[in-house]
């Protein structure tokens, strides 16, 4: 055989390979790549959505934080001033004589009694 043979066989031979695999190997191969590509792009959107979320509730965070801290003052500070406010008023109402303590042991002596009358 000749060279020209042989090399006209292995061209024949290579342009059926490329058609082959144009026609039935390339086409899913894109399709994959594609597809990746969309989900990669899902991905990086939804981070980035993620971090500006992220953003405004670290803002939401300290705006609340900063709300408490000023409220925890403003009762410290009230508690501070209360005292002196009470102590100094002579109408202040009198709180009861009766501790919890004593409430509790009559509460408990009532309930004895109606158990043994009620057997």
């Amino acid at each position: 055989m000749s060279i020209n043979a042989t090399l006209i066989g292995q061209m024949i031979t290579f342009a059926l390979l490329v058609w082959f695999t144009m026609k039935y190997v390339w086409p899913p191969l894109m399709q994959a790549m594609e597809e990746r590509q969309k989900r990669i792009a899902e991905g990086l959107a939804a981070a980035d959505k993620g971090k500006e979320e992220m953003e405004l509730a670290e803002k939401r965070a300290k705006k609340l934080l900063k709300e408490a801290k000023d409220q925890a003052a403003e009762i410290v500070t009230m508690r501070r001033n209360a005292p002196t406010k009470w102590s100094t008023n002579p109408n202040r109402p009198r709180e009861p004589k009766a501790s919890a303590w004593w409430l509790s042991l009559s509460r408990k002596s009532t309930s004895r009694c109606s158990r043994r009358r009620n057997p």
